[in-house]
């Protein structure tokens, strides 16, 4: 794995730093998070880049437009705006913290740090570091880099409320625990088994994305082993579980 410390082979970066620099300049931070990180981590080429900021939706929205030539808002409320440019794709998403996504999470249990709050909201601790630009400082509260190398996928908080502040995540774990070949850590697959119904009430566009990733897998049935011992699988709408009974 590549050390914490280096992304200096990130190919993207100069242009990453290109555009952080707009959002710095305006007095916004700006990092690099997600699945970018965790890819050049483990060596992968990523499809796409993930970055959080403090900078309001609508002033992601200009900056990214003015370095791009346009931008997209998508419907989130927390202002996800993308772009492409030079066939570089770009996300940022404001700022939010699990309380923003789960109201019943326990305020006093966030952080003084919004970016603290935000890397805490992430699906998972491999998502969950984030590469401050264009400074490059690595933040790892939620040692991403150490769930990395062992192979594990947790929670940044409780998995019972990263669950239920969002249900689509329940289709990720599957996702990347087939993926990247990942053990799921016992507790969360606790979780994962004792909320699964509540797919059945939150059924949204990114259930469907997730599922149309998982059945391209080439061990699409891994991911169905999983969803069948952690009964997901029984919650899924009937075409879905068709579609996944034919991989095994």
């Amino acid at each position: 794995m590549t050390p914490a410390s280096d992304f200096s082979a990130l190919e993207e970066l100069p242009a990453l730093d290109a555009l952080s620099q707009l959002f710095v300049q305006d007095g916004y931070q700006v990092a690099l998070t997600g699945g970018a990180t965790r890819d050049y981590f483990l060596g992968r080429t990523s499809p796409d880049f993930d970055l959080i900021s403090d900078a309001p939706p609508d002033e992601s929205e200009r900056l990214l437009a003015s370095w791009a030539g346009s931008a997209i808002r998508g419907p989130s409320p927390f202002g996800r705006v993308s772009c492409v440019r030079s066939h570089l794709k770009v996300e940022v998403l404001t700022y939010r913290s699990p309380k923003d996504l789960y109201p019943p999470y326990d305020a006093s249990l966030l952080f003084d740090d919004p970016l603290h709050d935000q890397l805490a909201a992430a699906d998972l601790t491999i998502h969950a570091g984030a590469l401050m630009l264009p400074e490059h400082r690595w933040i790892d509260p939620f040692d991403a880099v150490r769930d990395l190398r062992r192979g594990i996928l947790a929670t940044p908080i409780a998995p019972s409320a990263a669950i239920l502040g969002h249900p689509s995540s329940l289709l990720r774990y599957v996702r990347f625990a087939a993926e990247l070949g990942f053990t799921i850590e016992p507790d969360l697959f606790d979780a994962m088994t004792e909320l699964a119904a509540i797919l059945r009430d939150n059924w949204t566009w990114r259930c469907v994305q997730t599922l149309s990733k998982i059945l391209a897998l080439p061990n699409a049935a891994t991911a169905a082993a999983i969803m069948r011992e952690t009964t997901v699988m029984e919650y899924l709408p009937k075409k879905w579980r068709n579609k996944l009974a034919t991989v095994g």
